[in-house]
């Protein structure tokens, strides 16, 4: 999966800042720039903390003000209204006359982007480091990602509805409790919705899964897709890539030894 600016962008390369990744907190949790610039960090070993609740991968939606190219770095200053911040997203090394290319070509600037990535610092600065990134077509996305912000992060001061004494439920499930899970992710295409109920029905050993095996599993509902949009079966893998690069900007997958294997988010 290569980098794409316009749809869905994994990150070639982690950088300085990106390998030492903890394998134990990996829920994707919706925030605003606000709640990242305020977030602790007891020690440069540990999660990073927002509303007290330990986190790992957020996302945000953000307006894209400047765009900046390094030779192994794209640089974005964004902002959504209650602060501005910079995403980086690390790319294959490329040349000077690359980099002005890219420049002069990028679709991003003065658009809405969402981001998924980690909280990180330089220079005690902190910026995200954006591991996945996809324009933003809808601007009901915009509102619906604030919206989810707000629940969140009720849910994690005050629990959920009810009055219980809950207050920790992890942030990217807190809409799956009471069963929900199915209710939840109905709205998928077919083949999102295939490769979630596989993942729910066939949990992932610890590296997760391939995506070959995860289109070994999937592939006659891949070749039906294929079929609809009169495109020949043999391209059924590219289906594949953009669903599981969907699902992991959702929030339901993320990548765990490489960008070829996936687990679902607890």
């Amino acid at each position: 999966m290569k980098n794409s600016p316009g749809g869905f962008g994994t990150q070639a390369t982690p950088g300085g800042d990106g390998g030492n990744q903890k394998q134990g907190n990996r829920s994707l949790r919706p925030v605003n720039i606000a709640q990242v610039l305020e977030s602790k960090q007891s020690n440069s070993e540990n999660e990073w903390l927002i509303d007290g609740q330990p986190v790992t991968m957020i996302s945000v939606v953000v307006h894209v003000h400047e765009v900046s190219m390094q030779t192994t770095a794209d640089v974005y200053k964004v902002s959504d209204g209650s602060g501005q911040i910079e995403v980086r997203h690390w790319v294959e090394s490329r040349s000077p006359d690359d980099m002005e290319a890219d420049m002069e070509g990028s679709p991003l600037k003065g658009t809405y982007v969402k981001f998924v990535g980690m909280i990180r610092t330089f220079s005690d600065r902190k910026h995200i480091n954006a591991t996945l990134m996809r324009k933003v077509e809808d601007c009901n996305e915009v509102f619906f990602h604030f919206t989810e912000v707000m629940a969140v992060t009720m849910l994690n001061l005050h629990g959920p509805p009810g009055g219980s004494s809950y207050a920790g439920a992890a942030a990217s499930s807190y809409s799956r409790q009471g069963g929900g899970e199915q209710v939840q992710y109905s709205h998928l295409p077919p083949l999102e919705r295939a490769i979630y109920r596989f993942f729910v029905e066939n949990p992932a050993p610890g590296d997760g899964y391939h995506v070959r095996q995860i289109m070994k599993a999937v592939k006659d509902l891949v070749a039906i897709e294929a079929r609809n949009s009169d495109v020949d079966e043999s391209t059924f893998f590219a289906y594949g890539d953009a669903a599981i690069d969907s699902l992991t900007v959702d929030g339901v997958l993320y990548s765990t030894s490489d960008e070829s294997h996936f687990a679902l988010v607890d």
